[in-house]
């Protein structure tokens, strides 16, 4: 399994495994999200995947927050049924740790939301609660401080 950043190419992709997981519902969120990466927007996503052989079976994405300097979100974060509980969301979630890392100069603070009660594989990862959103949702965070 490997795992690295979205080509372009596999955007549909993408989109359709997003779809599997979540629902149809999340289609066109999904692919405004996808099609963002690949443009010229300040502060795009990038969307790192799992692909094992030519399927992609987990993702994640990482973006520098719009509302303020120093802040860097995680979302999309999603592993198919064959692959959970195998430590592979974990991976995708550490794997964009990493890719902040590399792109920041400073500490940065790195947020995220899941449901309520779900919040184990980010404990595990090292996020902390910072409270509920407006939905009942749990915020989490992470500082990433660079050493001077």
């Amino acid at each position: 399994m490997e795992i690295r950043v979205l080509d372009i190419s596999e955007k549909e992709k993408l989109e359709d495994f997003l779809v599997l997981n979540g629902g149809e519902a999340w289609r066109s969120l999904g692919k405004s999200y996808i099609d963002c990466m690949f443009s010229k927007d300040f502060r795009r996503p990038t969307f790192l995947v799992a692909v094992n052989g030519d399927e992609i079976v987990g993702c994640a994405a990482f973006s520098e927050e719009f509302f303020t300097v120093g802040v860097w979100g995680i979302s999309w974060v999603n592993v198919c049924n064959s692959q959970r509980n195998k430590g592979l969301g974990k991976t995708l979630v550490e794997a964009c740790l990493v890719e902040i890392e590399k792109r920041t100069r400073e500490s940065v603070t790195v947020i995220l939301n899941t449901y309520p009660n779900k919040t184990g594989l980010y404990d595990k990862v090292g996020f902390k609660p910072a409270g509920n959103d407006y939905a009942g949702g749990s915020l989490m965070v992470k500082y990433l401080e660079k050493v001077k």
